[in-house]
C-alpha cells in the first residue's frame, strides 16, 4: 500500500479503464482486481487464524488477525464486514455443538424456519418497500430485477451457463430487459450468485447447484461425530461465509473466482475429513471382528502320571 499505492489502491485510471464505480477509488485492494474479493480474503484469513492455527504462536495469530482487521477496514467492503460477523458466529455455534444432539436440529431449523416465515409475512409490506426502491443494496435491486423477469421468461432452462453476460455485441439477454444506455447493461455480473445461475441455468441448475455446493457440505458438517471442534469450526466459517457471500456478490460456480475457490476447497476438505474418520471407524470395526477371540482363562496344564 506504501510502496506501490497504483497497484494496491483503486486509482482514477482503475475507473476509466475498466468502467468501475469512481466510489471505489482510495479503496485498497492489494494484488486482487477489486476491493471486494481483498475484503473477502482478508475475512477467510481471520477465520483461519481464529480458529484453526494452534500450532503457530499466538503472538503471531494475533498479529496476523489484526493486520486484517485494518486492511478489511480500508477496503469498505460492506459485505465482507457483516459477513465477517457471520462467519465467526458460525464458527463459535460448531465448537459449542454437540453432534450427538443432533436429532433435535431438524426440529429446531424447521422452528426458526417457521419463525423467519411469520416475520416476513408480518412485515411483508416494508420488505417489499425496500426492494422497490431504486437505490437498495447500492443499486443491486435493478440489476435483480432484471434477472428475475429474465427467469420469468426462461424458468425452465435460463440462458446456458456463461450466457448471460459479457457474451459479446449486444447479443447478451440483457438488452431485451433494458436499454442499451442504461447502466445495468454495463455491468458484468448480477450481485447475486444465485440469480446469475437461476437466470442461465434455469430452476433445476439452481436446486442442483444448491444441494451439492450447500445442502449435502452442511449434512456432512453437522453429522460427523468425530470431526475435530477447531477444523469443524474454521470449515463452518468458511462455509457459512462464502454462501452468505453470494447473497450481494457473485462467485457460485464462476470459474476462478476467488470466493468460488475457496468454497470449493471447504467442500472438499470437509468430504475428505468426515470420509477419512469413517473409514478409521469402519477400519477399526473391521479388524476387531475379524480378529480370533481372546482365551477366555489362562489354559489348563496337562499332568503327567
Amino acid at each position: 500500500m506504501i510502496a506501490l499505492p497504483s497497484i494496491g489502491i483503486h486509482q482514477q485510471l482503475d475507473i476509466e479503464g475498466f468502467g468501475l464505480d469512481p466510489e471505489l477509488i482510495g479503496n485498497w485492494k492489494g494484488v486482487m482486481v477489486q476491493k471486494n474479493f481483498a475484503g473477502a480474503v482478508c475475512a477467510l484469513t481471520i477465520f483461519a487464524f481464529v480458529f484453526d492455527a494452534r500450532t503457530i504462536k499466538t503472538w503471531v495469530r494475533f498479529a496476523v488477525v489484526l493486520g486484517s482487521l485494518v486492511f478489511l477496514y480500508f477496503t469498505h467492503a460492506k459485505t465482507s464486514y457483516g459477513l465477517l460477523l457471520l462467519g465467526l458466529a458460525a464458527g463459535w455455534l460448531f465448537q459449542n455443538y454437540n453432534p450427538r444432539f443432533r436429532i433435535l436440529l431438524v426440529p429446531a431449523l424447521a422452528i426458526a424456519g417457521l419463525i423467519a416465515v411469520g416475520l416476513a409475512i408480518g412485515f411483508w409490506s416494508e420488505i417489499v418497500a425496500i426492494f422497490s426502491r431504486p437505490d437498495a443494496f447500492t443499486g443491486r435491486v435493478q440489476i435483480w430485477s432484471v434477472l428475475v423477469a429474465y427467469w420469468k421468461d426462461n424458468w425452465l432452462l435460463g440462458s446456458g451457463y456463461g450466457s448471460f453476460w459479457n457474451i459479446g455485441g449486444n447479443r447478451t439477454p440483457v438488452f431485451h430487459y433494458v436499454k442499451e444506455t442504461d447502466w445495468v447493461a454495463l455491468v458484468s455480473i448480477g450481485h447475486n450468485g444465485y440469480l446469475d445461475l437461476l437466470a442461465q441455468t434455469g430452476l433445476p441448475g439452481l436446486v442442483l447447484a444448491v444441494i451439492a455446493v450447500v445442502v449435502v457440505p452442511l449434512r456432512n458438517l453437522l453429522s460427523s461425530l468425530d470431526i475435530s471442534r477447531s477444523q469443524g469450526a474454521l470449515l463452518m466459517s468458511f462455509l457459512a461465509f462464502c454462501v452468505a457471500h453470494n447473497l450481494l456478490e457473485t462467485s457460485l460456480m464462476d470459474r476462478d473466482a476467488i470466493i468460488q475457490m475457496y468454497l470449493m476447497f471447504t467442500i472438499a476438505l470437509i468430504s475428505v475429513v468426515t470420509r477419512r474418520r469413517s473409514v478409521d471407524v469402519s477400519n477399526a470395526t473391521n479388524m476387531e471382528s475379524s480378529s480370533p477371540p481372546a482365551p477366555l482363562g489362562r489354559p489348563m496344564r496337562r499332568v503327567s502320571s
